[in-house]
């Protein structure tokens, strides 16, 4: 390696493996009457990796009782469909099960079954196998989690599996959104292998049990679509921090049913702490997807 002066070193590199965990944290947040649930979920990793943490999560709040849950999805650029769908399944209530959860729609062409390279690649393919009938999912409630509401936060890191789980959610329970206007990524996809590489494109969209993903632009809180408040990510305080501006709009309208005012004093704060532009910049390389945990070979109605 060369160092600044231009001299060379010699360093030994060691391999590890490191397990990502996450849940960035998760509390019990008591407010005027109100046990909330709060998480901050910042990853949709694969299921074998997210589902014990999620897990832990939400047995905290079944044994707490929770009236209502905060999810802190503000840096959850997104991932498995599969890890999407469980965590929906634990806030969906409970009535809800065997209802249409989701259904993904593939182009004419899939559907039609005229798919050559998918059928070089992976072999015989069942005709109906790109059908919206065949690709639709329905809640099956987990545990015994039962809100009043659900606040989900949010920004322009938002995205793909994080605005799958809030547009599933929204047509079954009250959901409402705080935070700034979320990525906008409706599609998701499989990987295809060429070679030594796999390829991901866009090759699905997901729609809600009220057929709509209206979210290209992104979801606005406090929009026709997305009931909610505009909050800029107050970057002064920590994770679960009630005085944190977002979870304190949150909080605020779980105890009182309406929307926290805007003072001149929090406007020029959340003023100074925008640094929209610097986000964008940082969170540029960051993942953002919806993978449907599909493998070569595997492609079969079971």
């Amino acid at each position: 390696l060369r160092k600044p002066d231009n001299s060379l070193f010699t360093t030994n590199i060691t391999v590890a493996e490191y397990t990502i965990n996450p849940v960035l944290t998760h509390k019990i947040i008591n407010t005027g009457g109100h046990k909330v649930g709060y998480i901050v979920f910042n990853s949709f990793t694969s299921p074998d990796n997210a589902t014990a943490k999620i897990d832990e999560a939400f047995n905290s709040f079944q044994t707490a009782n929770i009236t209502d849950l905060v999810v802190d999805l503000r840096y959850n650029g997104g991932g498995y469909v599969e890890t999407s769908k469980y965590l929906t399944n634990l806030i969906v209530p409970a009535g809800k099960t065997g209802t249409t959860m989701s259904t993904e729609y593939y182009n004419d062409k899939l559907q039609k079954g005229q798919f050559p390279l998918l059928k070089k690649l992976f072999g015989e393919i069942p005709a109906n196998f790109f059908s919206p009938e065949t690709n639709r999912a329905v809640f099956s409630k987990q545990k015994n989690v039962n809100v009043t509401k659900v606040c989900f936060l949010v920004t322009g890191s938002t995205a793909s599996a994080s605005e799958l789980t809030i547009n599933n959610l929204l047509p079954h329970m009250n959901v409402t959104l705080f935070g700034e206007r979320s990525y906008g990524k409706p599609v998701g996809f499989f990987a295809i292998p060429i070679n030594k590489y796999d390829l991901y494109i866009a090759q699905f969209e997901t729609r809600n049990s009220a057929n709509k993903s209206n979210y290209y632009p992104g979801m606005l809180p406090g929009s026709t679509d997305f009931p909610g408040k505009m909050v800029f990510d107050d970057l002064t305080k920590d994770f679960g921090d009630p005085e944190e501006d977002m979870l304190q709009n949150a909080l605020y309208y779980i105890t009182n049913n309406s929307f926290l005012a805007v003072t001149a004093n929090r406007l020029n704060n959340q003023a100074i702490q925008r640094t929209d532009g610097i986000n964008r910049k940082l969170d540029a390389r960051n993942f953002k997807g919806m993978i449907y945990n599909r493998k070569p070979g595997k492609f079969n109605l079971n």
